[in-house]
């Protein structure tokens, strides 16, 4: 509910990227619909939640905290594309509910791998392109070295991996949509 993603589009992508309201672009004929609009830009509903959870701005700096702590973000930010300005926009949205979002660049591939090997962050911006589905095998298989959530789950493991042989367009589609639904 903290990122405006419409704005987004507008600002870096000249809004000729249409907006991702789930894992897949919305040009994929697998993107699940059922997730559009679903998390728009509400920053009373952000700070309703984040409140929700405990923080406050204690000392009236904007900033939340939690037990004297402040909410911050670390986010791994490589070079390439528009990730930096996506960056930059997402941390003066994110100002606007409290949250400070601490930009790492990582100029280049190798230097995120050393700093994802770090474990010292919170994200890590990355962007994929393409319309078959089967790219989130990358993100999400577990043996997957571009799997940067480092979620396991071998149950999540063999749906990707049935949805990515499957011949039946109604077949595939439906697993997708069940790989997208977990995802969100």
């Amino acid at each position: 509910y903290s990122t405006n993603r419409v704005a987004i589009s507008d600002a870096v992508f000249l809004n000729f990227s249409p907006v991702a309201w789930a894992p897949l672009t919305a040009n994929s004929d697998h993107v699940h619909s059922g997730f559009v609009g679903e998390f728009a830009y509400n920053t009373s509903v952000a700070r309703e939640l984040l409140q929700g959870l405990g923080y406050s701005d204690t000392d009236g700096d904007g900033n939340l905290e939690l037990e004297g702590n402040p909410l911050e973000i670390k986010v791994l930010v490589p070079s390439w594309g528009q990730l930096p300005q996506v960056a930059q926009i997402l941390r003066d949205q994110w100002r606007t509910v409290g949250i400070n979002l601490i930009i790492e660049p990582a100029p280049g591939l190798n230097s995120l791998i050393a700093r994802i090997a770090t474990g010292n962050y919170n994200l890590v911006a990355f962007d994929n392109f393409g319309v078959d589905p089967v790219l989130l095998n990358r993100m999400f298989v577990s043996t997957s070295p571009e799997n940067l959530s480092q979620y396991v789950n071998d149950d999540f493991d063999s749906l990707l991996l049935r949805a990515t042989v499957e011949r039946d367009p109604r077949t595939r589609l439906s697993l997708y949509y069940q790989i997208q639904t977990t995802i969100m």
